[in-house]
């Protein structure tokens, strides 16, 4: 899934329902994941295989969304750490921990968040963020989709 499909796909979902729909924002993304407490993990605790879709979990594929039940965020979102990348609509550069900065942000780049099957612990941390070329295609990113106030369950 490539930034442009989950827009597209955005959209299409807003048309049919007449509501409003949209990739998450990363401010919006990290408060979904972290709560205002900034916790490493959805869960508040440390990292736990049973939690959360990484390399320790030993599936090496993605998983449907709900099948770690000890993983939901403080907002009852599942798979914020592991699974799938996530896509954002936008970069900002109020998460100076992050070693991935770039002007480009929002032109050239976005945001994907959380790690994916493919990657181990460290990715999963909540704070984590890399980028991609919005054309770019992997079987290791996905999206999450909010109305304006609520956030809907990862597809990818």
């Amino acid at each position: 899934m490539n930034w442009f499909e989950a827009q597209a796909y955005c959209n299409w979902l807003s048309a049919v329902t007449r509501h409003s729909y949209q990739l998450p924002t990363e401010l919006e993304w990290e408060k979904a994941a972290r709560n205002s407490d900034g916790r490493a993990y959805p869960w508040d605790g440390k990292f736990s295989s049973a939690a959360s879709n990484t390399l320790e979990s030993h599936f090496y594929t993605s998983t449907p969304v709900g099948l770690y039940l000890n993983g939901v965020s403080p907002y009852g979102l599942f798979d914020c750490s592991g699974n799938v990348w996530e896509w954002t609509q936008s970069y900002n550069q109020a998460f100076p921990e992050s070693a991935v900065t770039s002007d480009d942000f929002g032109e050239r780049f976005y945001v994907v968040r959380r790690g994916s099957w493919n990657n181990n612990r460290r990715n999963a941390h909540c704070a984590y963020r890399n980028r991609n070329v919005p054309d770019y295609f992997n079987f290791t990113l996905g999206f999450r989709i909010l109305s304006p106030g609520v956030f809907l369950d990862s597809a990818c």
